[in-house]
């Protein structure tokens, strides 16, 4: 087992990660429910909350959550952005990014469309 160097031999951490002048960082918010997209409890409304209680307060703030059937056939005007690919073990996976825009006091929310994946009755 290889030991790591003491911490007195470490750099600190704002020494190597200095964001450049007038970067303003995003929060980013990673979910399966995002009401009013995607719901089956109370996660919906706890994402949708918090992600805008941050962008009201002038946090640059975006959800991105799967583009599940139930969200394409309620919500057709979600703009489709472009295609993406991922490789993942070895195997390179196909999918597109969906946009649904923000506003002044909203996020913004992304959709990830991957047919294989996400295109089934429910959530899950």
């Amino acid at each position: 087992m290889v030991e790591p160097p003491p911490l007195e031999d470490t750099p600190e951490l704002t020494h190597v990660v200095q964001p450049p002048p007038g970067f303003r960082e995003t929060v980013v918010h990673l979910a399966t429910e995002y009401w009013p997209y995607a719901r089956t409890g109370g996660l919906g409304e706890a994402v949708r909350g918090i992600a805008r209680s941050q962008a009201r307060s002038g946090v640059p703030t975006v959800a991105i959550l799967p583009l599940h059937r139930q969200i394409r056939q309620n919500f057709p005007w979600i703009e489709p952005m472009q295609p993406i690919r991922v490789t993942m073990a070895g195997r390179t996976e196909r999918a597109r990014l969906y946009r649904a825009p923000g506003g002044p006091d909203a996020p913004d929310i992304w959709f990830i469309g991957h047919d294989a994946y996400f295109d089934r009755p429910g959530i899950y």
